[in-house]
């Protein structure tokens, strides 16, 4: 049986030199989180999810320079992908957003 990840795990393996914030917010194991070097506009975004980070096609200045905000739109999109309803989505990650583990 495989072990479940951590946020730990997603710490230690977030890109060289990137700062960010990862939640756990569902289930153990589960674990939702975003990198970047924030202070770069042109910096590329990464998100992680069951497949670890993976690149986005996102900009840090697309989120104006905001963690929270782009992990809200990270949880916005799993929510809506499970089928919440956007706007309650949406509203619901920005307050998971700001209980997010920053590293």
């Amino acid at each position: 049986m495989a072990r479940k990840k951590t946020m730990e795990d997603a710490i230690s393996s977030a890109p060289e030199g990137a700062t960010g914030l990862v939640i756990e917010p569902w289930s153990i194991g589960e674990i939702y989180g975003v990198a970047s070097w924030w202070a770069d506009a042109s910096a590329p975004v990464y998100e992680y999810g069951e497949d670890g980070w993976t690149q986005t096609a996102r900009q840090v200045a697309d989120y104006r320079h905001d963690a929270a905000a782009a992990l809200a739109d990270c949880l916005a999109e799993a929510m809506q992908y499970g089928g919440d309803d956007g706007e309650k989505a949406a509203e619901e990650a920005a307050d998971l957003a700001g209980d997010a583990m920053e590293f």
